[in-house]
């Protein structure tokens, strides 16, 4: 009986209040620097973390990833997504995604990244996705919890695709949580 959260950037997060639902996950998976966000407003994004999913090409360096500071404490797993690691899961997916995309997708989104590893790492028996307002409405402009204004620039759809598959093949029960 393993749950799991995965915590986006979706804005839907600021008004639910789904905090104290968040935390009762057996793990609390936050995207990148979703973490100052539990700090800030708990009652929003919960204040459990016990892994945090970062991407490699977003870091300055690969030593912030090792750094140690208060907005990855200690006992927090981190996980990076790195697109020149020889992850077999990961190149696994990432081909998988680039035979269903057409155009100019790119590489999939962090936050898919981070399912991956859940399904991997953690083997949940049920995975609630919050704030994953791009997935739900793919093609959408939306503003996330930052404040930053977020285009169309993953293929949301394809993303939500590939997630569901993900956790079909693990055995994982998927929900968007609104």
């Amino acid at each position: 009986m393993f749950n799991v959260a995965i915590i986006g950037h979706g804005s839907s997060l600021k008004t639910n209040r789904l905090g104290y639902l968040i935390d009762t996950h057996d793990a609390v998976v936050r995207i990148k620097n979703g973490i100052e966000l539990s700090n800030e407003r708990p009652e929003s994004f919960g204040s459990k973390t016990t892994h945090v999913c970062l991407a490699a090409q977003v870091l300055s360096s690969k030593s912030d990833y090792k750094k140690d500071s208060a907005l990855y404490p200690e006992g927090v797993e981190r996980w990076l997504y790195d697109l020149q690691s020889d992850d077999e899961t990961l190149a696994f997916w990432m081909k998988r995604y680039l035979t269903m995309k057409t155009g100019n997708a790119g590489f999939f989104s962090t936050g898919t990244a981070a399912v991956m590893f859940a399904c991997k790492h953690l083997a949940p028996l049920r995975l609630s996705l919050f704030g994953f307002d791009a997935y739900r409405h793919p093609g959408a402009v939306y503003t996330n919890s930052f404040g930053k204004v977020m285009g169309p620039g993953h293929s949301w759809a394809l993303e939500r695709l590939l997630i569901e598959e993900m956790a079909m093949k693990s055995g994982t029960s998927l929900i968007f949580v609104e």
